[in-house]
Order: structure tokens, then sequence, then C-alpha cells
């Protein structure tokens, strides 16, 4: 484990223990994203509604204006988790392979969910993040926990800072 330190802010970057290889590890945090997809659109198929939200993908606009207080600590803990698992994301997405229908439908559920996770935590982008780590930790880990696996925190926290560069946490509304 590393703790993050920034503007006095205190941010646990958790790492899966190192047990046996690699590939273990690389497969452990594969399978974390691709349950985290699965669950989604799964949600997204559950649902009836059709879900739509219109953004603006400025991500330097939503970093250095929406959030300018939070800048130094959302870059840092993206940095350090960005090269461990940007390919692991997009195996995992290769993995669900889902239409782009689908894709947009859980873009739009992440849009909403994160919104009200902001709006719950006074506008502060790391808690509301937390908020939504521990949601997906929670939604998860009922599978794995049947299943006797475990799962990668990291590889959520990940997927959270993945789609709020890619603007769908947090999203900026036209």
């Amino acid at each position: 484990m590393a703790d993050v330190k920034q503007g006095g802010v205190a941010r646990r970057i958790t790492n899966v223990a190192f047990v046996g290889d690699l590939t273990a590890k690389a497969t452990l945090e594969i399978e974390t994203l691709t349950s985290v997809i699965t669950f989604l659109t799964n949600e997204v198929k559950a649902s009836t509604e059709k879900l739509d939200l219109e953004k603006d993908r400025d991500l330097k606009k939503k970093i250095s204006e929406r959030f300018a207080n939070y800048e130094p600590q959302i870059k840092q803990e993206y940095s350090l988790l960005l090269p461990g698992f940007a390919d692991k994301y997009d195996k995992a997405w290769q993995a669900v392979d889902e239409t782009e229908e689908c894709r947009s439908q859980v873009d739009a559920l992440l849009s909403l969910r994160s919104i009200r996770a902001l709006e719950d935590n006074n506008d502060n982008p790391l808690n509301a993040i937390d908020v939504l780590v521990e949601w997906l930790k929670g939604e998860i880990g009922k599978n794995h926990t049947q299943n006797q696996k475990g799962f990668s925190e990291s590889a959520v926290r990940f997927f959270i800072f993945k789609e709020f560069a890619r603007c769908n946490v947090f999203p900026n509304i036209k």
C-alpha cells in the first residue's frame, strides 16, 4: 500500500497483495474490471428506462475549472493508477463485448449516479469517488464472495478514475 499525500489530503491507493506471479495478479485485476462492467451492463439491461444525458467532454475544463481545488490530488492518483490498468481496462471491455448502445447507457448510468454522489458530498469529487468505489465494491463483492474469489480494489478505483477522464463520472452538463 502507498499513501498519496497532496494538499493535506491523504488518499489510500491499495494494491492487491502480491501472491504468486504477475499473471495471477493481472488476471484478478482484469476479472475485477470485467465484473464491474458486467454489473453495470446488467443494471442497464434490467432497466426499461433509456438514459440520455448531453455532456461536454472537456476534461481540462472539468479539472481546472470545476475541480480546481482538487486538481493535484485527482491528477496524482490517476497517474499512479494509469500505468498498471490502462490495458486491463480495454481487455475487460473486450471480454464483455457489449454493443455501443449498451455502452452509452452504461456511460449515462455512471453519469447520473456520479452526479448524485457529488451532490451528496458537497461537490467534493474525492469523497464522491470514494462513495462510487464503495458502491461498486459492494455490488461486485457479492458475486466474488459467493465464488470465494477476491477482487482488486485498485482496479475498481481505476475504473472510476478512467470514467472520470472519459467524462462519464461527474460530467460537464451542457
